[in-house]
């Protein structure tokens, strides 16, 4: 669509005012009002019988008005009277082109809502602060509740997925593990790339603070509205294998202090996010040893390129608008030869190329998202789509508990990579065999796996988001 800088003023009767509604430089402005084009989720013409104006149409303006400082939105409903009635049909075509130039408009959803996440109380916060922008901007949409583990997964599977143009998972991240591992276990799975959003009622909200960022990402009208507006995204996922199993990884796989303070204080989640740090704590002053080996195929171990190849590779925008009832240029022709491991399984032969490393661990933590919840900026030269995991590793006998403790106390900010006894990598894959120990806790997204032998390698560009520009949240690093 070709860039409109500025559209005609339209002039309107506002309480017997007459006033200018213009639009400049992407920004509708009415009276003090200064709105982004991202921010406008509705411009239409009412005729005579459905407004408030005797014998006269009306335009009536839905948008999204920023307040605390940006960090919220306010859905505001602007109408005025029309003078002309010509003119103001053109006027509402062209800004209403403008606010959807990126993104289909009147998008039907299909909504995947974890009851249970937010403490119970997921569907009130839906009805109360998302609903009403979804109407504003005449999404329609239908809603299927999970019940049980994996029913989101077993949902996807056997949804028309054509009958939908994005998928909103409602809930927190293991409800999005359980729609992309639903996806990725279709057989049309490579034909359709549906995007996925999020409403962010869950614990950590990981995914949503990585589109978002700290600011922002447990905002539920910013999340409603990359749901409507936001640009397609498409991710690497990890392949994982354990035993004889195989699923798929978008998040994090944790082994250590991190994995305990996370899967160790499910007791505490009434405490919030506090809950992880207070559990870091505790795991680190316990003293607890993390034996293991771990097989790694390095991609970059060099913390200075690492930060140099996140500058280069940001941003990666994409601005495609997919329609699931047309045709599709990224179609893969269902070929799901690209799902295939590269590397095997964790029953295989390790690759010769691979390095081993045999330690005691405080922290063994590798991720795809910058963000693991709000304040933890765990791994900030994470990309979406660089075909390669970030991981954190601090050994034991290199560093002091306190030490340990104050470097991760500079999570909030990326910071902590640039300390010395903090090593960061980019890889492929790795193995880790949990060794010295009959039991203890390894996550995969946040979600207890066996206390065995696992393997993981990146597949690239398997699950498509919604996002805010085609990007995870800048990391000025």
């Amino acid at each position: 669509m070709t860039e409109i800088s500025e559209i005609p003023p339209l002039l309107v009767k506002n309480g017997g005012k007459t006033i200018n509604l213009t639009f400049k430089n992407d920004i509708l402005s009415i009276a003090e009002n200064n709105i982004s084009s991202r921010n406008i989720l509705e411009v239409k013409l009412n005729n005579s019988s459905s407004n408030k104006f005797n014998n006269s149409v009306s335009i009536e303006i839905k948008v999204l008005v920023p307040y605390s400082g940006g960090k919220r939105l306010w859905l505001k409903n602007f109408i005025f009277e029309v003078i002309t009635s010509e003119q103001a049909a053109s006027w509402v075509e062209s800004v209403r082109n403008v606010a959807y130039k990126n993104s289909k408009p009147n998008k039907h959803l299909k909504l995947v809502m974890n009851p249970v996440s937010g403490k119970g109380r997921t569907e009130k916060i839906f009805n109360k602060d998302v609903k009403p922008i979804f109407d504003a901007a005449s999404c329609t949409y239908d809603i299927s509740y999970t019940e049980r583990v994996n029913h989101a997964k077993d949902l996807t599977i056997a949804l028309d997925l054509k009958n939908y143009d994005a998928i909103v998972c409602i809930g927190g991240d293991g409800t999005l593990n359980e729609v992309m591992n639903g996806i990725l276990s279709r057989e049309d799975a490579m034909d359709v790339k549906i995007p996925l959003g999020t409403i962010p009622t869950g614990t950590g909200n990981a995914l949503n603070f990585s589109l978002h960022g700290d600011g922002h990402g447990s905002d539920m009208a910013h999340s409603a509205l990359t749901i409507i507006k936001g640009v397609p995204m498409e991710i690497d996922m990890c392949s994982v294998t354990q035993g004889d199993k195989r699923f798929f990884s978008f998040l994090t796989q944790s082994y250590g202090a991190v994995a305990d303070c996370d899967l160790g204080t499910e007791n505490m989640r009434w405490m919030g996010d506090i809950r992880f740090s207070v559990g870091l704590v505790q795991a680190v002053l316990a003293g607890r040893r993390y034996s293991c080996e771990i097989a790694i195929k390095f991609a970059e171990k060099d913390k200075e390129l690492i930060k140099e190849s996140y500058k280069k590779g940001y941003p990666v925008t994409t601005t495609k608008i997919i329609d699931n009832n047309g045709d599709q240029d990224n179609k893969n022709n269902n070929d799901r030869s690209i799902m295939n491991n590269v590397y095997g399984t964790v029953n295989d032969p390790i690759p010769e190329d691979w390095e081993i490393l045999n330690d005691d661990l405080y922290l063994f933590f590798c991720g795809k998202t910058p963000w693991v919840g709000k304040g933890f900026l765990i791994f900030p030269c994470a990309l979406p789509s660089d075909g390669l995991m970030d991981l954190v590793i601090t050994k034991r006998d290199a560093i002091s508990k306190t030490r340990f403790i104050n470097i991760l106390k500079n999570a909030s900010t990326g910071a902590h990579i640039n300390y010395t006894e903090l090593e960061y990598y980019k890889i492929k894959a790795y193995r880790l065999t949990p060794k010295n120990r009959q039991d203890g806790y390894i996550g995969i997204d946040g979600e207890r796996i066996p206390f065995e032998p696992f393997q993981v390698e990146v597949l690239p560009r398997l699950i498509t988001l919604l996002s805010v520009d085609g990007n995870y949240c800048h990391v000025n690093i």
